[in-house]
């Protein structure tokens, strides 16, 4: 079944469930978002220009597409298994990029802290519907596909597969679980990992070790690929080891490293580079980077932005050319100012779109890195402070997998 098949389920069903009695489901998901910018942000929150900016775009864009019901019903999902002692990976995919996702508590990743994008995930002029998967731990997928047939039918299921909404248990995702537990029948105490912190040296020299290397994920992840010389001293480096840990890298992974090493010889072309690429010391390496170069110096919307990046990897030629000419000097009907209008020169201009244009082919999707980058940290953060209760659930893992 078709995203419209969903809708007209959704208005005449679905909502109901959902949505407590008398209320618009449109209304429902901003309050509900707001709720979630109070616990995340502090009640201080619409101070903030950006996140107040950002969560009236992002709730505007779901409303003209109307992704309410599917927004909902992943944050229904979600919301019991939380409550279900189902637990699930910080996310997964596009998803991560979107903020009204934090605040329903469908990720654990903050889009604004990491510089995500919700036009990564979510467009207009996509090719193919939007989706997301949902990683629990090990036996929490059918536990949570039962749940969906119980309240909702049987056949919600094909509407779910016709939104690409799927499950995949994750053995990280049980690692975690039964450490946790492991802590709390030990100690009586309880893990909480909003409160860590993400910046501890020595998590980061076990990940440098090598010392985290316990299930098959995680070592191809990060030991045995190109980007293995990618030394972490912050979450913005492991983010980049992930994403630049790929086969054909070779070149890009010793150029981070090289200009990581030597910040002082790194050359940008302009100022409005230097702010979007300074996090991977001048080097292009996702797909974000490239949607916010577009948007910034050439004046692409966002939606735009997303179509021509999608255009590059697919190395359409005449596309290219079109994007160009729009990069550099604008188009009018577009409504694209371009890079000159913006007081960037042709000369340079040029230097920047051929850049954009040679990393759309490898540039990966930050919002799923920096997820992956979250799970791999809180591993590490669990066996570096509770290494024998890490290590118990390790074992307990590997012989559910009969190993």
């Amino acid at each position: 079944m078709s995203y419209l098949d969903f809708q007209e389920l959704w208005k005449n069903r679905l909502s109901k469930c959902f949505v407590p009695d008398g209320e618009d489901p449109l209304a429902y998901l901003k309050k509900q978002s707001v709720a979630g910018l109070n616990r995340k942000y502090g009640e201080r929150w619409n101070e903030n220009k950006d996140i107040k900016a950002r969560l009236e775009y992002e709730l505007n864009k779901i409303i003209d597409l109307e992704m309410d019901g599917f927004y909902l019903a992943l944050g229904d999902i979600v919301s019991y298994a939380k409550s279900n002692d189902i637990l699930i990976s910080p996310g997964c995919g596009a998803i991560p990029g979107s903020l009204v996702a934090y605040c329903l508590g469908i990720t654990d990743v903050d889009p604004m802290k990491y510089n995500l994008l919700m036009d990564r995930f979510l467009s207009q002029k996509q090719e193919s519907q939007t989706g997301c998967r949902i990683e629990p731990e090990i036996g929490g997928s059918q536990r949570l596909t039962d749940y969906v047939i119980e309240k909702y039918g049987k056949g919600i299921l094909k509407l779910l597969e016709g939104l690409d909404i799927t499950f995949r248990d994750l053995d990280e995702v049980s690692i975690i679980k039964e450490t946790l537990r492991n802590i709390s029948d030990r100690t009586s105490q309880s893990v909480d990992f909003s409160m860590i912190n993400y910046d501890d040296i020595g998590v980061f020299n076990l990940i440098n070790s090598d010392g985290i290397m316990d299930t098959k994920s995680l070592r191809e992840l990060l030991s045995d690929g190109v980007a293995k010389g990618i030394e972490v001293k912050s979450m913005e480096d492991l983010i980049a080891r992930l994403s630049l840990n790929r086969p054909g890298l070779e070149e890009r992974c010793a150029e981070y490293i090289k200009n990581k090493n030597n910040p002082d010889g790194i050359h940008y072309e302009c100022p409005e580079v230097e702010s979007i690429l300074a996090p991977t010391y001048g080097c292009i390496v996702y797909n974000e980077q490239i949607m916010q170069i577009l948007t910034v110096l050439g004046g692409f919307s966002p939606e735009e932005s997303n179509l021509v990046r999608r255009g590059m990897s697919k190395r359409k030629m005449l596309f290219n050319e079109t994007a160009r000419h729009d990069f550099i000097k604008g188009n009018h009907e577009k409504g694209i100012a371009g890079c000159v209008a913006n007081g960037i020169s042709e000369t340079m201009a040029t230097k920047v779109f051929d850049d954009i244009w040679t990393a759309a082919i490898y540039g990966f999707n930050k919002s799923h890195a920096t997820a992956y980058a979250l799970l791999t940290y809180r591993l590490a953060w669990l066996k570096h402070y509770y290494r024998e209760d890490y290590m118990v659930a390790v074992e307990s893992v590997k012989i559910i997998h009969g190993q």
